[in-house]
């Protein structure tokens, strides 16, 4: 069995951006929005993902 495996800072998750947001005050949304598809498009030149059922 597989399980997704999601970032603290990924807005999918209960609490995470706001988590992130409250450790890091400097920081805004938008800054964590901003890194978070950064390294998705970095990822998608390193990974491939396919479709097996």
């Amino acid at each position: 069995m597989r399980h997704a495996q999601h970032s603290p800072a990924d807005p999918r998750v209960p609490g995470g951006l706001e988590n992130v947001l409250e450790e890091h005050p400097t920081l805004t949304r938008e800054d964590v929005l901003a890194g978070l598809a950064f390294s998705s498009r970095l990822l998608a030149h390193l990974f491939t993902v396919e479709k097996t059922a």
